[in-house]
């Protein structure tokens, strides 16, 4: 929401602190939004590198999640 300004202003800096907090908890979509943020180098050419490897980190748990619990929360 914060992201898109959604019901509330736009706050990226909302976005990506909530992003984390959620990424630290196991929350793959949460993770692969940073990660292409990272990507889009907003963090410079070697942040690139790190969200390459945050993407494949979160794919690898959404298919894990979606493996031992389809209908976890983590998926939505």
């Amino acid at each position: 929401m914060y992201s898109d300004g959604l019901g509330v202003e736009p706050d990226l800096d909302k976005a990506i602190e909530l992003w984390r907090r959620a990424s630290v908890l196991g929350h793959p979509y949460a993770t692969r939004n940073l990660a292409m943020l990272y990507i889009k180098g907003r963090y410079g050419l070697a942040g690139v590198f790190k969200g390459v490897g945050m993407l494949l980190s979160a794919i690898r748990d959404a298919v894990s999640i979606s493996i031992q619990d389809p209908k976890s929360n983590l998926l939505w």
